[in-house]
């Protein structure tokens, strides 16, 4: 029997050892829903039970006989810009490590779980607020008021607010702080056009109660902006 001199051996233990230590250190740096089935299942479950009846939502509330239509394809631009900053959030998620969230991993994912469901509540309370003078496109009734009750009594979008705080959980649940700012950015940037276009068309329609309103409201965090 051959012994490996004494440098081959430690020179064969090193190697090892630095093949493990790389693939910690891999594991590290991918967010957590992609090397833990329990992080996955969590994270898809929540996805499922908040995303299901919004999803229904979104098809029964389409504008209502007799409101008049101001979209201007702003229902579609969310769609389509907030499901591509969320693929960018999850590519950055994957190959930007020096995003990666490395303090108190499983408690920023627990937060974001937390998030996702507690924006969706928000944004169903405004929802019912409004009642039949809700639908997922910009439109007008004829005899719409200016509803000031719950949470429009100090924001003028609610639901928006509630769909950027269910937006900000799928983030941190990515844990990578740029899988965070990216889905922000592309939220904000889809929700200010959404916005614009609503305030404007409810000015001209709504008139000077609407304006009124404005002067004493936020738009989507209370007192700030």
């Amino acid at each position: 029997m051959q012994i490996a001199p004494r440098g081959e051996t430690m020179t064969l233990y090193e190697s090892r050892s630095t093949s493990h230590l790389s693939d910690s250190t891999a594991n590290t740096m991918q967010p957590l829903i992609d090397h833990s089935g329990t992080y996955q299942t969590v994270f898809f479950m929540v996805l499922a039970i908040t995303g299901i009846p919004a999803a229904l939502a979104t098809i029964r509330l389409r504008v209502r006989a007799g409101a008049s239509k101001h979209d201007r394809g702003s229902f579609v631009a969310i769609q389509t810009v907030v499901g591509l900053g969320v693929l960018v959030a999850y590519w950055l998620a994957r190959h930007f490590s020096p995003g990666t969230i490395t303090a108190l991993r499983t408690e920023v994912f627990a937060l974001g779980i937390v998030l996702i469901p507690l924006g969706m509540i928000l944004n169903a309370y405004a929802i019912r607020q409004l009642g039949r003078y809700f639908t997922v496109q910009v439109a007008v009734r004829p005899d719409q008021p200016v509803v000031q009750t719950g949470p429009y009594r100090y924001l003028r979008h609610p639901a928006y607010s509630g769909q950027l705080v269910t937006f900000l959980g799928v983030g941190l649940v990515f844990t990578n702080w740029a899988s965070v700012a990216a889905i922000l950015a592309f939220a904000l940037a889809a929700y200010a056009y959404r916005i614009a276009i609503e305030e404007r068309v409810l000015r001209e329609e709504l008139g000077a109660p609407y304006v009124e309103y404005m002067r004493h409201t936020s738009r989507l965090i209370p007192y700030v902006f």
